[in-house]
């Protein structure tokens, strides 16, 4: 089964309706709700369905930010990276939860 074929599957399906609800039907980097919503895998593993991810290993982005991410993914790996060093114990996904309490 390809890639494509996983996204089809019912199990990504509710997964990926579960992140949006969760993330409130907005983007989590500009709060958008305009604009068709991706959920974004932060990483892959070769073993591992897309279904098969801890929800803190999504980000949902809309089309215009998810662009964004990947012409300019090396530059957010590094800023990622940067924020989890100045933020020691904490993760990413909850510091950004802060920074977006705006959105709700």
């Amino acid at each position: 089964m390809n890639y494509s074929d996983k996204l089809k599957d019912p199990n990504w399906q509710r997964f990926r309706m579960e992140r949006l609800q969760a993330a409130n039907w907005r983007c989590e980097h500009c709060c958008s709700d305009k604009s068709f919503l991706h959920v974004h895998h932060m990483f892959y593993r070769r073993e591992r369905r897309p279904w098969e991810y801890p929800p803190e290993a999504v980000v949902v982005l809309c089309e215009r930010c998810h662009d964004e991410w990947h012409a300019n993914e090396y530059a957010f790996k590094l800023a990622e990276a940067k924020a989890l060093r100045l933020v020691p114990g904490k993760r990413l996904h909850i510091v950004a939860k802060h920074l977006l309490e705006g959105c709700k």
